[in-house]
């Protein structure tokens, strides 16, 4: 669009140029033309009669004149046009200032939560180890206690046993005692009076050998 306007103005200037000194002597012509009689005939009197010039006739500048408003109003438009188009443009900076600014604010948000994130992560995997370790230890602890559970269920289970051992020994010491009459060990033994106790002595015992071994 310059390079138009340039393109434009210039041919006009050249116009101008050629066409000052042109109406300066025509000017001149006329006004020697149109000066009154008079005047002719002072000078008359000094000088020697000179036959009188023909008139150059003046130069119709119309044409010149259109075209040149034609010019005008061309580059007027044209000016017009760049206005506008300088107006657009300052318009379009804004807007590309306001999208900069945008995406620099949009830009600093994401690295918020970039990081934002990756401290999240950060905590999430922490609070992963120690749900492992927890559960771990809870785990740990549930399988202590079904093996406490096994040791109390073979305990009673023993001394279960033990009992009726002990009822079984009893008994036969009672039908050696109707056979045999009279005191001996197998007295002392049945008129044992913590007979249970001590099985469930000999029962715990019994069992941590069998656990030794």
């Amino acid at each position: 669009m310059k390079q138009a306007v340039r393109a434009a103005v210039l041919p006009v200037i050249i116009s101008l140029v050629f066409l000052l000194p042109v109406s300066g002597q025509e000017s001149s012509v006329e006004e020697g033309a149109r000066q009154p009689a008079s005047f002719t005939a002072g000078q008359a009197g000094s000088d020697p009669v000179k036959p009188a010039a023909t008139p150059v006739p003046a130069r119709d500048y119309t044409k010149e004149i259109n075209e040149l408003r034609v010019r005008i109003n061309e580059l007027s438009g044209a000016v017009n046009v760049l206005r506008e188009e300088a107006r657009a443009l300052a318009e379009k900076n804004m807007e590309l200032a306001g999208v900069s600014n945008k995406a620099d604010r949009l830009e600093t948000r994401l690295l918020e939560l970039e990081q934002k994130n990756e401290a999240d992560k950060k905590r999430l995997d922490s609070h992963t180890v120690e749900f492992r370790e927890m559960r771990d230890t809870v785990k740990d602890r549930v399988d202590r206690m079904r093996s406490w559970d096994d040791i109390l269920g073979v305990l009673k289970k023993e001394i279960t046993n033990n009992e009726l051992e002990t009822a079984r020994l009893k008994k036969e010491i009672n039908d050696l005692k109707r056979i045999g009459g009279g005191e001996s060990v197998f007295d002392a033994v049945a008129s044992w009076p913590y007979i249970g106790i001590t099985a469930l002595i000999i029962s715990i015992a019994a069992f941590i050998a069998a656990v030794a071994r």
